[in-house]
């Protein structure tokens, strides 16, 4: 009986360390320049995006882009969900896959933490799915959200609705990828 112990390494654990090294030492790059906080910081901010310029968040006012008959309560909430999924997409488009995840780690735990109803919608909600099944199609990007969003409504053949979707969307976007731009993280390319 052989009484010495022997450790196995699987094969993938052995070729997995240089990965791991690699991916180390990116976290380590950017938590030394600032870019993960800067990130964090970035999130937190997007969760307090806002449909309503009677807000001191992050806020769009949309009464003269889309409306102000359209702002309903319920609208209003339709918007704020879109403008969420907006942040979310923007920062998987414009940021690398690390601070991505990082902002949106942070986005939904301030929302868990500060506007849990509203995390609660979101995290319950089918919105995003359509919201991701539009991006999908390609071609006319805004006016694929703008239609699930009019279909989220409850409007779905109602152009004024796919409109002002549209519109929201791509306010927001506008909105969202100039304050990724006013992060200023170090060595990303926007």
């Amino acid at each position: 009986m052989d009484n010495d112990v022997k450790i196995y390494k699987p094969k993938s654990e052995l070729t997995a360390q240089p990965e791991l090294a690699s991916v180390l030492q990116t976290v380590n790059t950017q938590r030394t320049n600032g870019n993960m906080e800067k990130a964090r910081q970035l999130g937190r901010l997007f969760a307090t995006l806002n449909p309503s310029a009677e807000s001191d968040k992050l806020s769009i006012d949309f009464s003269e882009r889309i409306g102000r008959e359209f702002l309903t309560r319920e609208n209003l909430i339709q918007i704020k969900v879109l403008m969420v999924f907006s942040a979310e997409a923007a920062m998987r488009i414009y940021l690398p896959e690390l601070l991505a995840n990082t902002a949106s780690n942070a986005l939904y735990d301030y929302l868990r933490k500060h506007d849990n109803e509203f995390y609660k919608i979101i995290s319950d909600s089918t919105a995003f799915t359509f919201y991701y099944l539009a991006i999908k199609k390609g071609g006319d990007l805004a006016r694929y959200v703008g239609e699930a969003f009019a279909m989220l409504c409850g409007a779905e053949k109602n152009e004024a609705c796919v409109q002002a979707g549209k519109t929201a969307y791509e306010v927001s976007m506008q909105q969202i990828l100039n304050e990724i731009e006013d992060a200023q993280f170090v060595d990303v390319n926007i």
